[in-house]
Protein backbone atom coordinates (compact mmCIF):
# COMPACT_ATOMS: atom_id res chain seq x y z
CA UNK A 1 0.00 0.00 0.00
CA UNK A 2 1.37 3.08 -0.97
CA UNK A 3 1.54 6.19 1.66
CA UNK A 4 -0.75 8.93 0.65
CA UNK A 5 -0.32 12.19 2.91
CA UNK A 6 -3.39 14.03 3.72
CA UNK A 7 -4.11 17.34 3.14
CA UNK A 8 -4.48 20.16 5.41
CA UNK A 9 -8.62 20.25 4.35
CA UNK A 10 -8.78 16.14 4.93
CA UNK A 11 -7.11 17.05 8.41
CA UNK A 12 -9.57 19.29 9.50
CA UNK A 13 -12.65 17.33 7.97
CA UNK A 14 -11.54 14.28 9.97
CA UNK A 15 -11.04 16.57 13.32
CA UNK A 16 -14.53 17.87 12.72
CA UNK A 17 -15.89 14.30 12.58
CA UNK A 18 -14.93 13.61 16.02
CA UNK A 19 -15.14 16.78 16.96
CA UNK A 20 -11.69 18.13 17.74
CA UNK A 21 -10.18 21.18 17.09
CA UNK A 22 -6.67 20.67 16.60
CA UNK A 23 -4.64 17.28 16.52
CA UNK A 24 -3.25 18.31 20.23
CA UNK A 25 -7.02 18.02 21.29
CA UNK A 26 -6.78 14.19 20.66
CA UNK A 27 -3.63 14.21 22.95
CA UNK A 28 -5.25 16.23 25.72
CA UNK A 29 -6.05 12.77 28.29
CA UNK A 30 -2.21 12.30 27.90
CA UNK A 31 0.03 13.41 30.82
CA UNK A 32 2.72 15.71 29.46
CA UNK A 33 5.06 13.89 31.44
CA UNK A 34 4.96 10.95 28.78
CA UNK A 35 4.89 13.17 25.76
CA UNK A 36 7.98 12.84 23.67
CA UNK A 37 8.11 16.42 22.60
CA UNK A 38 12.56 16.34 21.07
CA UNK A 39 12.33 13.15 19.49
CA UNK A 40 14.02 10.05 19.31
CA UNK A 41 17.90 9.50 20.02
CA UNK A 42 18.42 7.43 17.12
CA UNK A 43 21.53 6.61 15.02
CA UNK A 44 21.67 8.06 11.37
CA UNK A 45 19.58 5.52 9.19
CA UNK A 46 21.24 2.71 6.99
CA UNK A 47 20.71 1.80 3.63
CA UNK A 48 19.04 -1.07 2.39
CA UNK A 49 21.66 -3.11 1.68
CA UNK A 50 23.72 -2.59 5.17
CA UNK A 51 20.73 -3.61 6.99
CA UNK A 52 20.53 -6.58 4.96
CA UNK A 53 23.82 -7.44 5.79
CA UNK A 54 22.86 -6.45 9.80
CA UNK A 55 20.27 -8.85 10.37
CA UNK A 56 22.20 -11.37 8.25
CA UNK A 57 25.22 -11.18 11.08
CA UNK A 58 22.36 -11.21 13.48
CA UNK A 59 21.00 -14.38 12.33
CA UNK A 60 23.82 -16.11 12.56
CA UNK A 61 23.50 -16.29 16.10
CA UNK A 62 20.12 -18.44 15.56
CA UNK A 63 19.71 -21.90 16.27
CA UNK A 64 17.32 -23.91 13.92
CA UNK A 65 14.52 -25.17 16.15
CA UNK A 66 15.25 -28.48 14.69
CA UNK A 67 18.72 -29.02 16.33
CA UNK A 68 16.97 -28.52 20.03
CA UNK A 69 13.96 -29.23 21.61
CA UNK A 70 11.56 -27.39 20.77
CA UNK A 71 8.31 -26.41 23.41
CA UNK A 72 6.05 -24.48 21.14
CA UNK A 73 2.63 -26.11 22.17
CA UNK A 74 -0.81 -26.21 20.67
CA UNK A 75 1.14 -28.35 18.33
CA UNK A 76 3.30 -26.26 16.64
CA UNK A 77 6.01 -28.21 16.41
CA UNK A 78 8.78 -29.81 14.46
CA UNK A 79 7.39 -33.23 13.50
CA UNK A 80 8.37 -35.54 10.52
CA UNK A 81 5.86 -35.72 7.63
CA UNK A 82 6.27 -38.78 4.32
CA UNK A 83 6.85 -36.76 1.66
CA UNK A 84 3.65 -38.62 0.11
CA UNK A 85 1.72 -36.77 2.38
CA UNK A 86 1.61 -33.89 0.29
CA UNK A 87 1.34 -35.64 -2.96
CA UNK A 88 -1.78 -37.08 -1.71
CA UNK A 89 -3.50 -33.98 0.00
CA UNK A 90 -3.04 -32.00 -3.10
CA UNK A 91 -4.56 -34.49 -5.33
CA UNK A 92 -8.56 -32.70 -6.46
CA UNK A 93 -10.08 -36.04 -5.51
CA UNK A 94 -8.88 -36.26 -2.27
Amino acid sequence: MDYIPITEKDEKEMLAAIGARTLDDLFADVPPSVILRNGLNLPKGISEPELRRFFNLMAKNNQPVSDRPCFLGAGLYYHELPAAVKAVVTRPEF
